[in-house]
């Protein structure tokens, strides 16, 4: 891992996307939104979510996390952006000495980071099918004539998706 890869991982670790955009644009955020600064934008179309240090514009279709907010926004190429932001929020990355423990410790929080964005990604998209399938159950129940074998089928696949949308909001492990 280069030292411009831990650098990069340390200033997402330490400063919030919306502070990074707020401060650059001069915007104060609201409801997790700003005025696009990519187009003539009337109402605020940015949202920038914290939590995964993502920003998007549905209207534009213009999105990324806090490095490419920065390239886009000041023109700077990747390695500049990373310069400004660890001079403009006083950060002091780029002079420190990185131990070889230091970049284990990166390597392996890098890897845990991974790890979680795989499995909420994975879950994301078991829910959105699980959902798909719920709604298919409903149409196919409202539709089809009471207790025949395909309602019945129907019916049953509708209680398991019951089961499985109560574990997911009450962490069980099992639907009996």
């Amino acid at each position: 891992m280069f030292k411009l890869d831990i650098v990069k991982e340390q200033i997402r670790q330490q400063l919030l996307l919306s502070t990074a955009i707020e401060r650059l644009t001069g915007q104060r955020m609201h409801k997790g939104r700003i005025l696009c600064p990519f187009h003539n934008d009337t109402h605020p179309s940015l949202i920038i979510t914290d939590s995964k240090g993502l920003f998007n514009c549905p209207a534009c279709n213009t999105g990324g996390d806090i490095y490419k907010f920065v390239m886009l926004y000041l023109g700077l190429n990747f390695k500049d952006a990373i310069t400004y932001l660890d001079k403009e929020f006083d950060l002091n990355l780029l002079g420190q000495r990185i131990s070889v423990k230091q970049q284990i410790a990166l390597r392996e929080q890098e890897k845990k980071r991974k790890q979680q964005e795989y499995i909420r990604v994975k879950q994301e998209k078991e829910y959105n099918n699980m959902c798909q399938d719920y709604r298919i159950c409903i149409i196919s129940l409202d539709k089809l004539e009471p207790w025949t074998d395909l309602w019945c089928y129907y019916l049953e696949q509708k209680a398991q998706l019951d089961c499985r949308f109560n574990l997911l909001e009450e962490g069980g492990s099992e639907c009996a």
